[in-house]
C-alpha cells in the first residue's frame, strides 16, 4: 500500500505571495533611486528596507516543511495519521481498523473545500485534515482507506446525505461478515 505524503507545494506557493508582495515597494525603492539625485537616495531606503522585511519571511516559508500537513503511513490492520496545523500544532493517531468507526468526507469549508475525517474509539473522536494538505485527492484518499481496510478485513458501507448545507459522503467500517 503506498502511503499518502505532505503536499510539498502549500508553503512555496505563501513564499510566492509573499515575494509578490515584497516586489512593489521595492520596485518603488529602487525606480525612485533611478529618477531622483543621489542627495535623495536616503529616502529610498524605506520601501527597499519594507520590501526586504517581507521577503525575509517569503525565504524562510520556501525553506520549512509546510505550516499545515498531513501524512498517512498504511500499516498492517491499520494506519497511522500525522497531522501539523499551524495553531493546533502537531498530532498523530495510530489507528487500526477496529476502532475506526466510520470515515467521512464533507465538501466545504477552507482548504480546497474539503475535509476527511476518521472517527475512533468509544467516544467517536475524530482525526481530521484536508486533502489539500496531501499529495493526493479526497478520492484517492478514501480508495486507499477502503483498500487497506479491506486487506484487513473490513468493509466501507457508504451512506449519502445532506446535512447542514453542506454535501457528504460517510462510509460506516464493519467488519466483514
Amino acid at each position: 500500500m503506498k502511503d499518502i505524503e505532505p503536499n510539498p507545494k502549500l508553503n512555496k506557493v505563501f513564499a510566492g505571495l509573499l515575494a509578490l508582495l515584497a516586489a512593489f515597494p521595492l520596485f518603488l525603492g529602487f525606480n525612485s533611486m533611478t529618477f531622483l539625485p543621489p542627495e535623495e537616495w536616503t529616502w529610498s531606503a524605506v520601501p527597499i528596507g519594507i520590501g526586504v522585511l517581507i521577503l525575509e519571511p517569503a525565504a524562510l516559508a520556501w525553506r520549512r516543511p509546510p505550516m499545515n500537513a498531513a501524512r498517512i503511513v498504511f500499516h498492517d490492520g491499520g494506519f497511522r495519521l500525522e497531522t501539523r496545523q499551524v495553531f493546533r500544532g502537531e498530532k498523530t493517531f495510530d489507528l487500526s481498523w477496529s476502532e475506526v468507526s466510520e470515515v467521512s468526507n464533507t465538501n466545504g469549508g477552507l482548504y480546497g473545500g474539503r475535509w476527511i475525517r476518521v472517527f475512533h474509539g468509544p467516544g467517536k473522536d475524530n482525526a481530521m485534515f484536508a486533502p489539500a494538505w496531501t499529495n493526493s485527492d479526497a478520492k484517492e484518499i478514501i480508495g486507499q482507506l477502503e483498500a487497506s481496510a479491506g486487506a484487513a478485513g473490513y468493509v466501507f458501507e457508504r451512506e449519502t446525505g445532506f446535512w447542514k448545507g453542506l454535501v457528504r459522503e460517510r462510509w460506516i467500517v464493519r467488519k466483514r461478515p
